[in-house]
């Protein structure tokens, strides 16, 4: 007996270019990283529209079934009953709620049925992976600790990192990074991979007291629910 285990939330997107949606029976695949898959999959109550697969619509689906890792590969299809001539994919998502990653599979191809070589079914591959994080920075409890400047981080992966992300403006500059304080931020780290290797913070040296003391940052991986 195949034990259900795992959780899948699997967001269809259609384009919003002048195309029609369909009513065909959509069906998926997902591919793992442990060379296993799931049963075709046919893709029937929206948690978000009642009409499916309609122009520029975002459908979500969850569905239970097999644990098979990170999903390495999809498969879309449908079966060909609906009258419409086309059909635009734009994106398919997959989330896996407990472990907080989402996969992104970039299509943007047309399902034709004016053309002799139309396809009802296509595959598709991860084009990143995000992860969402919170990052507590904790400004140290002494005299002269805090700062008003403007602050950044820069997150590093194994084989890629992010730009500079901007923590502060001319606004709220002023009422984070006090003495004392723990000030939290979140964050979806898109295609960066499973590990951080590093972090570089820095800040503009603007405002009266740019100078700053930090005691520690820590980030953890959001569990999405």
């Amino acid at each position: 007996m195949i034990t259900l285990d795992r959780i899948y939330r699997i967001t269809i997107i259609t384009s919003d270019k002048l195309v029609t949606g369909i009513n065909d029976n959509l069906y998926i695949i997902i591919y793992g990283e442990y060379n296993n898959n799931t049963d075709r999959i046919q893709l029937v109550r929206s948690k978000t529209n009642k009409d499916r697969f309609e122009k520029s619509q975002k459908n979500l689906f969850e569905i239970e079934t097999i644990d098979i890792g990170q999903p390495k590969k999809i498969k879309i299809s449908h079966d060909h009953s609906d009258f419409s001539l086309d059909w635009l994919l734009e994106d398919v998502e997959i989330e896996i709620p407990n472990l907080g990653h989402k996969w992104i599979f970039q299509c943007d191809k047309s399902i034709n049925k004016r053309k002799s070589d139309y396809k009802f079914e296509i595959d598709l591959y991860p084009k990143q992976m995000s992860i969402e994080v919170s990052r507590s920075f904790y400004t140290s409890n002494t005299s002269g600790a805090g700062t008003d400047a403007n602050v950044f981080i820069q997150i590093y992966g194994i084989n890629k990192s992010t730009d500079q992300i901007i923590l502060s403006n001319q606004i709220d500059r002023y009422r984070i990074f006090k003495i004392g304080s723990i000030d939290t931020f979140l964050i979806e780290l898109d295609g960066l991979g499973d590990n951080i290797e590093k972090i570089r913070i820095g800040h503009d040296n603007q405002g009266f007291d740019p100078s700053w003391h930090l005691d520690r940052v820590e980030i953890r991986r959001l569990i999405k629910g």
